[in-house]
């Protein structure tokens, strides 16, 4: 038996959406990658802004 990717588009209630990360999200991400209150309980020190675009281009290229 093969199995068939499942193409996931949102899943949404009245208090959360979950949805493929976006191009939009770029400022928010490369301000939460980087500051440093969030940092200190991560495994990471920051990110530059190339290396979040990136990061962003690289999981959109995912199949969808």
């Amino acid at each position: 038996m093969s199995l068939e990717p499942v193409v996931f588009t949102s899943i949404e209630t009245a208090r959360l959406q979950l949805r493929r990360f976006a191009e939009a999200d770029l400022p928010a991400f490369n301000a939460y990658r980087n500051d440093p209150d969030v940092a200190r309980y991560q495994s990471w020190e920051g990110i530059s802004e190339a290396a979040a675009v990136a990061f962003v281009r690289a999981i959109s290229s995912f199949v969808r």
